[in-house]
């Protein structure tokens, strides 16, 4: 959950991508009838995902997954994705594709994490007209890539590695691009970090 309540649930069609040995994923799908906090999930293509260091690794969602890879000798797989620096306004949540989530286990049991950071802001009435909000910080440090790199440590942790891809700033915008916010709450999705001066939001209006 977030810190205002709202819940994150599965829904019908989302998909994960399980390693499945080289640089490829085995995908699988969610059918439910309604949002929901747990999920079965049935593999839709034909590759079999394989155990890596005795344990499967999976990310959603599966089109955020690029190659997977190792680390020199490692046994552990390395996966790199997409955090879009282009990202569509939901109210009230986030844009799904760059909702990044990770998880490993011994069996086909997962319990998913966040593996970027979340900005939560709200749009009143006083707020002002604006079409696009832009995340960035005054030292230019990294906050969207699209060849980050999971890497799987000990005891479920992770850490996300930037490549030379990296961007540094997030734009949010509406599917419209000209199309004005409304009301409520809306997040930015960005790598995790510490930020040595903060984080900066600019909102444009039309002109």
């Amino acid at each position: 959950t977030t810190a205002d309540g709202v819940k994150v649930l599965w829904t019908d069609g989302d998909k994960i991508g399980m390693y499945a040995g080289g640089s490829s994923s085995a995908i699988y799908k969610t059918y439910l009838a309604e949002p929901s906090v747990e999920a079965s999930f049935g593999r839709t293509s034909d590759i079999r995902p394989v155990k890596a260091n005795g344990q499967y690794y999976a990310v959603y969602p599966s089109s955020a997954v690029g190659t997977w890879g190792k680390i020199a000798d490692e046994e552990v797989p390395f996966c790199h994705v997409n955090i879009p620096k282009q990202q569509i306004a939901v109210a009230g949540s986030w844009d799904k594709n760059a909702a990044v989530l990770v998880a490993t286990s011994e069996n086909e049991q997962f319990a998913f994490k966040h593996a970027v950071a979340y900005l939560r802001f709200e749009v009143t009435e006083q707020t002002g007209d604006f079409i696009s909000v832009r995340l960035t910080t005054p030292a230019k440090e990294k906050l969207s890539d699209s060849q980050a790199g999971i890497q799987y440590l000990e005891s479920g942790q992770l850490s996300l590695v930037p490549s030379g891809s990296a961007s540094d700033f997030v734009t949010l915008h509406n599917d419209s691009a000209d199309a004005v916010f409304e009301s409520g709450v809306y997040y930015i999705t960005f790598m995790p970090g510490e930020f040595t001066n903060g984080l900066t939001l600019t909102f444009s209006n039309s002109e």
